[in-house]
């Protein structure tokens, strides 16, 4: 149909592509595309019923389709950001060293299901990028759910912090050097995840959100409601008591400050200065509940130092160049390729240093360059003119990932759980721009603040 129509004639190709947006094949690839981003997210909440019957690989499948069936109909065009092309370069020079591995020292395969993992984030990105190129409304559909949701979650967080309701109980995965946490308030500590079935997700997706309703202040002062869910928010992510990531919530908290300061002037700086100090005072009449924040729990760090990470120290000695390929033991998967010469401990608790097991220091660098990369658009991108609010919440989204990344895979493998990574690559996906057709560079506007209209 566009090649019927001149590049002067805007509004005859607009109105064109109306009729194709509400067709009902365009409604039935919206819906199946909502379908497969919404499941990705469904399952870091019900990984418990979703794991135990593969889901995982039902839902990627899916992916495959669409995109498939996208390209071929709607003619979609796919961007690979340089990011996302270190990804794919990273998991190629991976199988590399894992094949050198194979025929160097005793692996009893070279391919293995983890060698699909990056791929696998890949296609979460593209599937989002292609959903939102044809669909833009898809961010708001994807954002009104998540966001709620993460409010309740952090409800459910401060019902197991006070022991209310039913028992629930995490075990630590560096469980040889940290006690059982229980949720219903009876324990030592309590670590409060709320509805999320990561400790380290609950941290993510609380600042995340924060910052993605932050930006309504740049159109309007914030409902009484949306107030409420930033105190809900910011709450629960000290509630799961994750030292590593006071950072990214110490930014966070400074940057939502800051723009309600801006909005409300002194009225911002008496309600920031309030909600502080509540919450300090909370933290002080909770400080034993709080113990593992703030006093305890070394013994976690000490185990990590001394016990996992020596195994990529001792595989860097060794083997620097090509690393020992992927090992998916390192990554707490059931399956272990390798003697345990070189897995002595079946964990590694630290992303850069799995990338350096896996491909050695070019392994390494190549994971550095991913994050480097990737904060440095996300960056850009933020600055740039957005399409509309939800376009300029999941950019915040994005750079929010990326610094929650880069912080946290120094206690963390992060990238080597599908469950809790896939979804970080759909929200990638959806703050890439949409059909500039319906969207054209000089039709976007510049966002202005509530006071300046």
């Amino acid at each position: 149909m566009q090649n019927l129509l001149t590049e002067r004639n805007f509004r005859t190709r607009v109105e064109a592509l109306g009729r194709d947006r509400v067709s009902p094949a365009h409604r039935a690839m919206y819906l199946w595309g909502i379908l497969n981003c919404t499941l990705v997210w469904i399952q870091q909440i019900f990984n418990w019923a979703l794991n135990p019957i593969g889901a995982q690989k039902y839902i990627y499948a899916s992916m495959v389709a669409w995109l498939l069936v996208a390209l071929w109909t709607s003619r979609i065009v796919v961007r690979i950001p340089l990011a996302i092309g270190v990804i794919l370069v990273m998991q190629v020079w991976f199988t590399v060293c894992s094949m050198h591995a194979a025929s160097t020292i005793a692996r009893t395969s070279v391919l293995n299901g983890m060698d699909i993992l990056l791929p696998v984030y890949v296609l979460c990105f593209l599937q989002a990028q292609a959903l939102v190129w044809m669909a833009p409304e898809s961010r708001r559909f994807i954002g009104r759910l998540v966001i709620p949701v993460c409010v309740i979650s952090g409800i459910v967080a401060l019902a197991q912090f006070k022991g209310v309701g039913p028992a629930i109980q995490y075990s630590n995965l560096v469980r040889q050097a940290e006690i059982v946490f229980d949720f219903s308030g009876t324990g030592e500590i309590v670590r409060a995840p709320g509805l999320h079935a990561n400790i380290g997700t609950a941290i993510s997706f609380g600042t995340m959100c924060m910052l993605m309703m932050s930006v309504v202040l740049f159109f309007r002062p914030f409902k009484w409601w949306e107030m409420g869910s930033i105190g809900i928010l910011l709450l629960s992510t000290l509630l799961v008591q994750v030292r590593n990531q006071l950072l990214v919530i110490g930014l966070t908290v400074l940057w939502v400050g800051y723009l309600i300061t801006k909005k409300y002037k002194f009225g911002g700086i008496t309600f920031s200065t309030a909600t502080l100090g509540l919450l300090g005072v909370y933290l002080v009449q909770n400080r034993d509940a709080f113990g593992y924040l703030f006093q305890g729990g070394t013994g976690t760090l000490d185990y990590r130092r001394l016990a996992l990470w020596p195994q990529a120290y001792n595989i860097l000695d060794q083997r620097p160049i090509f690393g020992i390929g992927i090992e998916p033991g390192f990554a707490g998967w059931t399956t272990q390729l390798l003697p345990n010469k070189w897995v002595t401990e079946r964990l590694m608790d630290n992303g850069w240093l799995l990338a350096a097991a896996f491909g050695g220091y070019p392994g390494l660098g190549l994971m550095v360059l991913t994050v480097l990369t990737a904060f440095i658009a996300a960056t850009i991108h933020a600055l740039k003119p957005s399409e509309d609010v939800w376009h300029l919440a999941f950019k915040f989204a994005v750079l929010s990932s990326v610094i929650f990344f880069a912080t946290g895979m120094f206690w963390g493998t992060l990238w080597a759980n599908p469950i809790n990574t896939s979804f970080y690559f759909i929200i990638a996906g959806l703050a890439m721009p949409s059909d500039s057709r319906l969207f054209p560079a000089k039709f976007v506007p510049h966002f202005r603040r509530h006071d300046e209209d």
